[in-house]
């Protein structure tokens, strides 16, 4: 592969277009999601009644309901089947990070020494989403650094240092404050975006490009945790501000868009 190109952050901002930029933040921050512990119960994301919600949840979208559809699958499932999202983490057991390690490495690193291409689609190869490994408890050993947040160099294969914070206050403020509704996780991955690099090749179209690229990430991340014989849970009801304060990073140029949580869980 060669040597590995390094760049900075102010490099990639020179291209930006600063109308396509503010327009795309503006819009970004709408999706902001505010949650604390003492307003939660006052708080609501949609005013459809509990019956209609009930009934929307795991449904098909026919485009012409009523119509007998034309065709049916026969086919049996023969490839690698998704476990369904953990309910309930438990952290009783002792978890290496090795095991981090490997999941990071078959899940965002180089394919080879001769590529730079990783593991998932990216457009125009620039992947614009980057990744914080979180450790949200005391029972993951071998930890490489004391900071209990790192940021992965895909290509280097390195983890940078970010911040000090406990893993019981990072699980905290990545679960938005209620970590009873997750249990205790060993680990958490947090993809952010950096809006320089999204943009400023594909303007505005680099914005959804970006966002395909995080789903393509955390699927390929719930993958190789399952073969790893870890399970995990996509999470995105936390406030993105503390998210972003948690993990070290400027929200005028970076913004988490979602949390994965993996452990051992039974649900």
């Amino acid at each position: 592969m060669g040597k590995t190109i390094e760049i900075s952050p102010f490099e990639i901002g020179r291209f930006s277009d600063q109308e396509i930029y503010d327009h795309v933040i503006e819009f970004h921050s709408r999706s902001n999601y505010s949650l604390f512990p003492g307003t939660a119960p006052r708080c609501y994301l949609s005013s459809a009644p509990d019956k209609a919600l009930a009934e929307m949840i795991e449904s098909e979208l026919s485009i012409w309901p009523g119509i007998k559809p034309s065709a049916q699958l026969t086919s049996a499932r023969t490839a690698l089947l998704r476990d369904e999202s953990a309910e309930f983490f438990d952290d009783a057991s002792v978890l290496e990070f090795s095991v981090i390690d490997q999941l990071m490495t078959n899940s965002f690193c180089a394919r080879s020494s001769e590529s730079r291409k990783r593991p998932y689609p990216s457009g125009g190869a620039l992947y614009p989403i980057e990744v914080f490994v979180c450790r949200v408890s005391n029972n993951v050993d071998n930890w490489p650094t004391k900071e209990n947040i790192l940021h992965l160099l895909p290509l280097s294969r390195h983890l940078e240092a970010m911040t000090l914070h406990a893993p019981d206050i990072i699980l905290s403020n990545l679960s938005g404050g209620d970590t009873g509704l997750l249990g205790q996780p060993h680990f958490a991955l947090v993809y952010a975006m950096f809006f320089e690099r999204a943009l400023f090749k594909y303007r505005t179209r680099g914005y959804r490009l970006a966002l395909m690229e995080a789903g393509s990430m955390y699927q390929t991340a719930d993958l190789n945790a399952q073969a790893l014989g870890l399970r995990s849970r996509v999470w995105a009801g936390f406030t993105d501000f503390q998210v972003a304060k948690t993990i070290g990073i400027d929200m005028r140029h970076m913004a988490p868009l979602v949390v994965q949580f993996f452990g051992n869980a039974n649900n």
